[in-house]
């Protein structure tokens, strides 16, 4: 896995996308912690709680994988997102990055 990966977890049910940032650090979206969601960062280990993480590969990527790291931290920190949940949680939110 590489800074900058788009990766998955198979879920069953969905699968969770993210982006890998280095350090053992993942960016993704979540709900858990709010009615609308929000983008954390967390360890690799909280995202994949036990599952086997997957590299979702690309022909051409559109970014370079620091501008991807630098786009996910900078949602990061934004106040709100205007984002419509059911595309948030598929990989289309994630594929906007790579």
């Amino acid at each position: 896995m590489k800074k900058g990966d788009h990766i998955y977890v198979d879920r069953g049910s969905c699968k969770q996308h993210g982006i890998y940032v280095g350090e053992d650090l993942v960016v993704y979206w979540t709900d858990q912690d709010s009615k609308s969601g929000q983008l954390c960062r967390v360890s690799l280990a909280e995202f994949t709680q036990g599952a086997n993480s997957k590299v979702r590969k690309y022909a051409c990527r559109c970014i370079d994988r620091e501008k991807t790291i630098k786009k996910a931290e900078t949602r990061l920190k934004e106040k709100s997102l205007n984002i419509n949940l059911l595309i948030a949680r598929t990989s289309l939110f994630i594929v906007g990055l790579v």
